[in-house]
């Protein structure tokens, strides 16, 4: 059985150069949107949701001692921390998992807590005049004109810290262009 030699092939002339570490960032296409998710009010429903579990459990150790004392609360009393529980995890996914504001082509799109799909605001980047964004980066003002006279405040608790500076550096960056 002749063995085979392995075959080496040539790079294209626009890839030579290029270390093999590298050479797929090269290929990644740019990104068409940048989401920034609610995800620093989640670890609060998250902090919740850890704490309601933990009183059901006692609750339910508790009433499992009902038979010797029946002093001792019904296993029933289990439900309304577990329900909470079981509340709070879903709203701490489900602000992780959705969007607070997205930097399109077209602009930035601004969901609020309280039905996002409904009240959902599209601030076109030709719209936007300037930007400010306070010391700590906890507000953020676009104006929609020269005269400052018009515009939207954008509080930015629900993001994290290190998202806030990369959102400044993100839209200032969009608007020097």
């Amino acid at each position: 059985m002749p063995t085979q030699t392995p075959r080496i092939t040539q790079l294209p002339s626009r890839v030579r150069g290029i270390s093999t570490e590298t050479a797929h960032l090269t290929q990644m296409p740019t990104p068409r949107e940048l989401r920034f998710t609610r995800s620093e009010q989640a670890r609060i429903f998250w902090i919740f949701g850890a704490v309601f579990a933990a009183c059901a459990m006692v609750v339910a150790v508790v009433a499992l001692e009902r038979e010797s004392n029946p002093n001792l609360p019904h296993g029933l009393w289990v439900c309304p921390p577990l329900l909470l529980s079981i509340a709070s995890i879903w709203l701490a996914i489900h602000l992780t998992r959705h969007a607070f504001m997205v930097l399109t082509l077209n602009g930035i799109e601004i969901y609020p807590f309280l039905r996002p799909a409904a009240n959902m605001r599209l601030v076109l980047w030709q719209e936007i005049h300037s930007v400010e964004f306070d010391d700590s980066h906890n507000l953020l003002t676009l104006h929609l004109d020269a005269e400052k006279t018009s515009g939207l405040h954008v509080v930015l608790s629900p993001l994290r810290k290190d998202r806030r500076r990369w959102l400044a550096d993100a839209i200032t960056a969009r608007l020097t262009r």
